[in-house]
């Protein structure tokens, strides 16, 4: 068993209130773990590394002023010596890949188990990587796919929000002409068959969000 000087210590980074708490309540009861610190955004987060020098950063997938992988890459460049996990509130594989790619230790679902969550931050903290088995299996169902450029992205993104390729052209100062081009190699690389096909895949794999 660790003692108070020896246990992992742990930032939690979450903007709801409740599952803080939860999540705090399983740390704080579990014998060789320790919570320093509870933040509510990004930045918050950011200040209290350099202070408080956590092992492991729990990080929930939404924040208010930044997304996971944002926070991930952030921590990593400054603390690099701390762990980051992340605790998602979907399934999709693009915002897991993302964080992953900026160096996330653990990716894991919000409804995951007392025992996942503390095998994750002993795993991370000694050097290994835990991610959810729903999430695994849509990262390697999607390994093979091209990826979308930042404009297709963009034009996605607008698509999904319910404007039209009139209104997408406009918003991003392009021609229509370019924005079905756009469209038509976005549909190709999510098999999908039309623009309502490509904004349900969207969605589902956290490309885009109706928000």
């Amino acid at each position: 068993m660790r003692n108070a000087s020896t246990a992992i210590k742990i930032l939690i980074t979450d903007n709801q209130p409740l599952f803080r708490v939860g999540i705090a309540t399983v740390i704080e009861k579990q014998p060789g773990l320790r919570l320093v610190g509870v933040a509510s955004s990004g930045r918050e987060a950011l200040k209290q590394l350099r202070t408080l020098r956590p092992h492991v950063a729990l990080i929930h997938g939404r924040l208010p002023d930044m997304d996971a992988a944002e926070l991930v890459s952030a921590i990593i460049a400054r603390f690099p010596l701390v762990k980051t996990i992340v605790i998602a509130d979907d399934r999709g594989d693009c915002p897991a890949r993302r964080a992953l790619s900026a160096g996330a230790r653990g990716y894991l679902l919000n409804e995951l188990s007392v025992d996942d969550l503390i095998d994750t931050i002993k795993a991370a903290q000694s050097g290994s990587k835990r991610i959810d088995p729903v999430i695994a299996r849509e990262l390697a169902v999607h390994s093979a796919e091209r990826s979308l450029t930042v404009r297709e992205l963009a034009v996605l993104t607008l698509l999904v929000k319910g404007n039209s390729n009139v209104q997408i052209a406009t918003r991003l100062t392009l021609n229509k002409d370019t924005v079905k081009g756009h469209l038509k190699r976005i549909f190709k690389k999510l098999s999908a068959n039309d623009r309502t096909h490509a904004a349900l895949i969207a969605v589902r794999r956290g490309l885009a969000s109706i928000e």
